[in-house]
Formats: C-alpha cells, structure tokens, sequence
C-alpha cells in the first residue's frame, strides 16, 4: 500500500510516476519510450546500516542519452529530477553507488506518462514527508516511553499505547507505489479504499477523540495516496496504449483525488493543532529528547515488531518493503530533536508544510 508517503508516501506519492521500484546495489530501470518523450524519473538510495550518513556514499544517476547526469547524496527519501526529453527511444536509467561497502541499495521510479503533479507539487510533497517522518518517529519515541514506564500516564492510558495511529502515518511514509500492480485495468476507476483498524477503540475523552480524529485523517490520507497512485499509474497506461477517453477519464479522477488530498493534508494541520491543544489541557504532554529518541531507534535497529509488520502487511505494505520502513527512522539524526509531544505537533515547519501542500492541491 504504500513506499504514502518514504515518505510517503508514500510515501510517497513519487510513486505515481511510474512502476513499482526494484532494489539492487547498482539499479537501472529500462523505459519505453520514443524520441520527445517526456521522462520522469525519482531515486532512493538506502541503506541497512544505521550510521550511513556519515561514511558518504552517493547514488550516481545518468540516462542512456545523456540527458539526466546527477548525483544523491541523501538516504531514504525519493528524489525527483526534473523531468527530461528523451533523446533516444527506450532509455535506460542507471544508478551507480560510489564507495558502496555493501550495505546499500537503490531504486528508480521512471514513468514517459504526463506528470501527476508539477514540479512545485513534488517539492512540497517532499517537504511534508519529511515532516511527518519527524512527527512519526517522535510517536515512536512516545510509545517506547510508555514502555518503559517514563511517559506521562494520563497519555499513556488513552490507548495511545496500542493504537494504530503510529502504524497508519509510518504507512503513510512507507509509499504508495504497491499500488501500482493495479495499474492495467485502466478502462476501471480506482476507489479509494477502506482503511481497516486493528484496534477500533475510541476513547469517550477530549484528549481520546482529538488522537482518534487525526489518526482518521491520517487513514484517509493514505487511502487518497493510494489511489492517486493507482490512477495515476492507470493514467500511464491508457496513455501508453493511446487510449485517449480512459486517459481523460483517468486523469479527470486523479484531478479530483488531488483536491479531496489537499483538503485532508489542510485537515491534518487543523487536527494536529487541536490534538496538541488536548494533550495540554489534560496535562498529559511528554518530554522527547535526544537521549529517548536514540533508545527508541536502538529497539528498531532489530527490525519492526511482529506487532507492527503485521499492521503494515494488513495496511497493505508489501513485506519486502518493511525493512525501509524501519531505517526511515534510523537514519535521522536522534540530536535534531528536543521538545515536547505537543509542541512538536504544533511546530511551524511541520503544519506550514501541510497547509502548502493543501492549499496548492485544493486550488
């Protein structure tokens, strides 16, 4: 279901670009395409070692045509290049890793389809998975602190200890382009799925609905990326089939898909804020430090729980795929974080990137 929002989302809606992604040392994605063609093409490079960031590998990316000549340096995120026109058919994309000791990987979404979103739209895209990578790993951090007996019980009780909401925005991160698969059924409209809980508790409490409300939006945040994934990919697919009505129709329910998004990242803001607000007027807010941070990456470093891969498997997030859900929490930094739970929800950065996004979707 998701790469929602790598943030994706994604994950994560980068997917839409294109085909599912492979994972290899060295990668390449093979198009085809004619001559003028416009080619989209985003990278990820990952890693399953913790302390990537500092040995300096990069990704080196080219085309076959010598187009698109460019080297990334980031890990587990999707960068999109700017899309180029193609100066020979069928190009070949190619990434190779400089100084790789083995414990690195990457991976191509590549697509000749007209694009999603414009260039504008994948940069606030990319800012807001950051975001929500940081509010996601500061839940993790929170529910590792009940764990251990150090968070605030008020919080604690609230089912915030068991519940699903950290599940669905680390899914949300985790991508969209699974749904890709579906993309050949192109004279079909995708509709946005359910998203299922596993616990459907909801606490009768100020603090218990502000927590349940965002988590409701984040659930249909994800299931608004999945199918804009899909439709986008079925998009790509009457387009390679000069399909020309399926195109539009397809491309008509992306358009209203992308408003209906803009809408809930807007709505994300506004719950964010208000459950910030619950958790300070039931004074049940926690302090997160570096120190905790750091002791709840440690607990991942093993791999998710059965707990949690089970929850992303029933979201739908292939299993291949849960691995990198896990090092998109590794590989932040546990120093660029000190505050508190409500303050890190009502953080400027984090709402303005939501609200951007939103508002330029909605129109």
């Amino acid at each position: 279901m998701f790469r929602i929002f790598r943030s994706l989302l994604w994950s994560g809606i980068l997917a839409a670009l294109g085909s599912g992604a492979a994972y290899a040392a060295d990668c390449s994605v093979s198009l085809t395409n004619n001559i003028g063609d416009e080619i989209a093409v985003s990278a990820l490079l990952h890693s399953t070692y913790t302390g990537e960031i500092g040995e300096g590998e990069t990704l080196g990316v080219t085309s076959s045509g010598g187009e698109l000549s460019q080297t990334l340096s980031s890990y587990e995120l999707w960068f999109p290049f700017k899309p180029f026109k193609a100066t020979q058919a069928n190009e070949t994309i190619q990434g190779t890793i400089a100084g790789s000791d083995g414990d690195e990987t990457c991976a191509f979404l590549a697509s000749t389809a007209p694009a999603a979103f414009s260039n504008a739209q994948r940069a606030e895209l990319e800012a807001v998975n950051e975001s929500i990578r940081r509010i996601s790993l500061i839940y993790t951090t929170a529910l590792y602190l009940c764990d251990v007996g150090r968070a605030n019980p008020t919080l604690c009780a609230e089912h915030f200890k068991g519940s699903s909401l950290i599940m669905d925005l680390i899914a949300y991160l985790a991508g969209v382009d699974a749904a890709a698969s579906k993309s050949g059924a192109f004279k079909e409209v995708f509709q946005p799925p359910a998203i299922l809980d596993v616990e459907a508790a909801n606490p009768p409490d100020a603090l218990g609905d502000a927590l349940f409300a965002l988590k409701g939006n984040s659930k249909k945040i994800l299931s608004l990326e999945l199918a804009i994934a899909t439709t986008a990919a079925r998009a790509k697919s009457a387009y390679s089939s000069r399909a020309s009505y399926w195109q539009r129709v397809q491309l008509n329910t992306l358009k209203r898909y992308k408003k209906e998004l803009g809408q809930a990242m807007l709505d994300q803001a506004s719950l964010s804020q208000n459950l910030s607000q619950a958790i300070a007027d039931a004074s049940a807010d926690v302090s997160i430090q570096a120190a905790d941070v750091q002791a709840a990456q440690g607990r991942l470093k093993d791999g998710l729980t059965q707990k949690q891969v089970a929850h992303l498997e029933r979201l739908g997030c292939p299993p291949g795929d849960v691995p990198f859900v896990a090092a998109a929490f590794l590989m932040q930094d546990p120093n660029s974080f000190s505050g508190t739970l409500a303050g890190f929800l009502a953080d400027p950065t984090y709402l303005q990137s939501l609200q951007m996004l939103g508002q330029d979707l909605v129109g």
